[in-house]
């Protein structure tokens, strides 16, 4: 089974506190390496291992600097060839993170909003390292760091989208991933916006040359997972299900990594298969298509909760 994706969610801390992550119920719980090692080994059997995109995330990862090193390190012995990806903050940024980083490829995911007051206004906490923040964007591009940006939009920033699109862009965080809040409350009048504020961002840019994240709307020629490592060693088909409680989390993953062994929830498996396949009925699915489904998935089974 091909996998495009593999997030390893290294620690579920972080020094900042977002009012809108999705990674809900969760405490301080850290990954083991040991486990991340199995979990390697056993996505390298998998069909076409050297096309996974590995993604070092959290709570905030760089809380565990020296695991996250170990972590690199063991997936460029077994893929050498394949891209690592880390989502940060950006806070705990320094000279000798960035120069690991640059020396061993790392591209970098920053979750930065746009201008300070929009990206001050729902992540708590990062007010006194927004200056520090853009001075590292500086240092990482100067050395050839390939850093992007994760720019979350917000009901109450919807009219500042093309403001804050030209920020980013003109410190040069691009491409540009711009997301909807998930667990905002969106509404018919803040949907409608949306549409009207993201088209009129559209048609103000050269869509050839844009710097907009729009992998997620390539045509897929396969049938693809993703898959997310917890600290607690479940897995399960991407990251969006992170939103779920714990006890359904760890209910509904695909397999758990425990002392060494993979046990894999065959029940669970079939059910995803089931799921996923229904995206081969459509015309030409996306990436985007696959988050969708996942969405309706996690939709369900909160429903179920209440």
């Amino acid at each position: 089974m091909p996998i495009t994706h593999c997030a390893i969610f290294l620690t579920e801390k972080c020094n900042l506190a977002c009012d809108y992550c999705y990674y809900r119920d969760r405490n301080n719980e850290t990954i083991d390496v040991e486990n991340v090692e199995v979990f390697l080994k056993y996505v390298r059997k998998s069909k076409d291992p050297n096309r996974i995109i590995f993604i070092l995330s959290g709570g905030e990862p760089l809380v565990e600097e020296e695991k996250c090193k170990e972590i690199v390190f063991l997936i460029k012995d077994y893929f050498p060839k394949n891209s690592i990806h880390i989502q940060t903050n950006g806070t705990l940024l320094n000279d000798r993170i960035i120069t690991f980083l640059s020396k061993n490829r790392i591209k970098v995911e920053l979750g930065i909003d746009g201008k300070m007051l929009s990206t001050l206004r729902h992540r708590k906490g990062a007010k006194n390292f927004f200056p520090l923040i853009l001075k590292n964007i500086s240092k990482m591009k100067s050395l050839g760091i390939n850093v992007s940006s994760n720019m979350t939009i917000h009901p109450d920033q919807l009219e500042n989208l093309c403001e804050n699109y030209s920020f980013l862009e003109s410190v040069g965080l691009t491409p540009i991933d711009i997301t909807p809040a998930a667990l905002e409350c969106w509404d018919d009048t803040y949907t409608i916006l949306f549409k009207k504020e993201y088209s009129a961002l559209l048609k103000k840019i050269n869509l050839g040359k844009s710097s907009v994240y729009m992998d997620e709307d390539r045509p897929k020629k396969t049938f693809t997972f993703d898959l997310a490592l917890l600290p607690s060693g479940h897995v399960l088909p991407g990251d969006i299900y992170l939103c779920l409680p714990k006890n359904v989390k760890m209910k509904k993953s695909l397999f758990v990594i425990s002392k060494g062994n993979v046990k894999v929830n065959s029940d669970n498996l079939r059910f995803y298969l089931k799921e996923y396949r229904k995206l081969k009925t459509i015309t030409c699915p996306v990436y985007r298509d696959y988050i969708i489904m996942s969405f309706s998935i996690v939709r369900r089974w909160m429903i179920e909760q209440f």
